[in-house]
């Protein structure tokens, strides 16, 4: 099953997912060269720079020039390929066996006024009845008054053999759904000086702000752009990247939901993705449309800008996410080059690890990247359905979670981040399902004498 789930995911991000919003296709248009891009992804790129004028535009992928039809981007052709592909795919998936679960008492009704979900577990079933999955209650190990940080002894929830994926798992939160406090396309994750959860959701357009028991403390909709990833500045300020303001590749938030500022005017059309903020105030963000990283500077003027097309030494295919350590390194993952690069500050290349593989070391379209108090670095291994931790050299120390599928059909990791009291944090989604845990280190699993991870010469 896990071979045909991972075949499945790889078919869908390598010839379903459109280049310049990174999801699935939508009203798929082919180019002349070939290239195929979603309607409204076209429309913006082409109009977002004003190449409507001139009538014709560079294929955002090959540069090869594409006259404009005329009645405009709607008349480009439809790839009938890729929608059959699309159809055969969806079609053709099959949820795995869930073991059955002892019967359980109805759910209470959800508090409104807390927005808590910490204490139910989704679980994505076939009912046949409705799309959301439902809820089956569990009783979690983290009483709504105190956080998994709190000095506490807690049980092993996986004891009741009931929760998969939940070995060393202290807390959980959220789930997919139309909800004011629930999850549509969560795609950033941050940690905030009070250890709260801050978690973008694309879907929603909004962040969304957990305090440390997974309980709902505040909302923000962003109404002017289309939200990313999220980091947060030292004066714990919420910093996130946009697409489609047409103004900024950055929006600056307090915690209170008051947008402060917006910068990057310049480098808007960069499409941008992932956002870290460094111990010296800078900050970094991968760019998707010039395949490089953006350095700026703590007044948040351009600095530098770094990486170029390619699959060696500071070249990037797709640089997804990117985190910074104590020593103001920068980690960034490449989900098509399948590896992670280090850089100093400044944008020079200092190492790179990983590779295409299932085994320890390698990977399969890393995305979400943070780093521990020791420079640590943990990667999100999406379509290996682990989270594992490296060195800061790149070498293989464990595991935190493994075999995501388990929880349920496609259910990967897509970001993670470490809370102030060390403990490891992963985003977790899948068809109809979106969750958050928090696992406790798994120190029994960190062999230093393992052997370095992959690297490329």
């Amino acid at each position: 099953m896990s071979s045909t789930l991972s075949l499945r995911s790889k078919i869908q991000d390598d010839h379903l997912t459109c280049t310049v919003c990174m999801e699935y296709f939508t009203r798929p248009k082919a180019l002349p060269c070939l290239h195929t891009f979603c309607e409204d992804c076209l429309r913006d790129f082409i109009y977002g720079r004003g190449w409507e004028r001139q009538g014709k535009f560079p294929c955002p992928i090959c540069r090869t020039e594409a006259e404009i039809p005329e009645g405009g981007v709607k008349n480009f052709p439809d790839n009938h390929l890729v929608t059959s592909l699309s159809d055969t795919v969806t079609h053709a998936r099959r949820p795995p066996r869930i073991p059955q679960r002892p019967p359980r008492c109805p759910p209470p009704q959800e508090d409104e006024t807390t927005g808590s979900t910490s204490a139910w577990i989704p679980v994505s079933t076939k009912t046949g009845k409705s799309d959301v999955p439902p809820l089956y209650p569990v009783l979690t190990d983290v009483a709504p008054s105190q956080g998994p940080n709190d000095n506490q002894q807690q049980s092993n929830p996986q004891q009741s053999g009931a929760i998969p994926c939940s070995h060393g798992m202290v807390l959980q939160f959220g789930k997919y759904g139309p909800g004011h406090v629930d999850f549509l396309k969560p795609l950033g994750l941050a940690i905030n000086c009070q250890g709260d959860f801050i978690i973008t959701d694309e879907g929603g357009n909004r962040i969304l702000i957990f305090n440390k028991s997974g309980q709902l403390k505040s909302k923000i909709v962003c109404t002017k752009c289309a939200i990313r990833d999220v980091a947060v500045t030292s004066t714990n300020d919420i910093l996130v990247s946009v697409t489609s303001s047409g103004s900024a590749i950055m929006h600056l938030y307090n915690m209170s939901g008051k947008l402060l500022a917006e910068f990057g005017q310049h480098y808007h059309f960069e499409n941008p993705l992932g956002i870290t903020c460094l111990k010296n105030g800078y900050v970094a963000v991968t760019a998707l449309e010039s395949l490089s990283v953006f350095i700026f500077t703590n007044q948040y003027k351009f600095s530098t800008k770094f990486g170029r097309k390619g699959s060696g030494d500071e070249r990037f295919l797709s640089p997804c996410y990117v985190a910074s350590d104590n020593k103001n390194q920068l980690i960034v993952s490449d989900s098509v080059n399948h590896n992670v690069q280090i850089f100093l500050s400044t944008g020079k290349f200092k190492n790179r690890f990983g590779g295409e593989g299932s085994k320890h070391g390698y990977f399969n379209t890393p995305l979400g990247v943070a780093t521990d108090d020791k420079n640590n670095i943990v990667v999100a291994d999406s379509n290996n359905y682990r989270v594992e931790v490296f060195s800061s050299k790149g070498r293989y120390l464990g595991s935190i979670v493994e075999d995501t599928f388990e929880i349920g059909p496609e259910v990967k990791p897509v970001n993670v981040a470490v809370t102030i009291n060390h403990q490891y944090v992963v985003l977790l989604v899948g068809p109809h399902f979106a969750e958050v845990r928090v696992y406790l280190p798994k120190l029994s699993h960190l062999n230093a004498d393992a052997p370095d991870a992959c690297k490329h010469q």
